[in-house]
């Protein structure tokens, strides 16, 4: 198991669709198929009811995605940490907010200045808050 298809679970659960969650994580709806049966065949247990046309998690995908959300909190926070962490090296941490397409212009701002010992990374995160039921 990892990060990337955790990313993919959750996405799914979220938007409720093959299709919907694979163009969100840039994969053919096959390809997060593929995935997701990965996943399910590594843990040895079924997550999602494939039996209706409605999308739907049983008891052991409500709880996998329960922690999945959790463990995906912790990676973020982490890298967050470390990015921070890292700050005094010459590592700048630019927040940009959840913008899809934008221009290259956009992401580099054009009043940072970075000498031969520096350098910028730029990481995109999708983050959404849980929809209430």
């Amino acid at each position: 198991m990892n990060i990337e298809q955790l990313k993919y679970y959750t996405e799914l659960c979220r938007v409720k669709n093959f299709t919907e969650a694979g163009f969100a994580c840039n994969l053919s709806q096959s390809a997060l198929s593929k995935q997701i049966r990965k996943l399910e065949k590594e843990l040895n247990v079924t997550l999602i009811r494939r039996n209706t046309r409605k999308f739907e998690l049983n008891e052991e995908g409500e709880i996998f995605l329960k922690y999945a959300d959790e463990a995906l909190d912790l990676y973020e926070k982490m890298l967050t940490k470390v990015c921070q962490e890292s700050a005094g090296s010459g590592v700048r941490m630019i927040p940009l907010q959840d913008a899809p397409h934008f221009p290259i212009s956009l992401i580099y701002p054009k009043n940072v200045i970075l000498n031969d010992s520096q350098k910028l990374f730029i990481r995109f995160i999708r983050k959404w808050k849980k929809e209430q039921e």
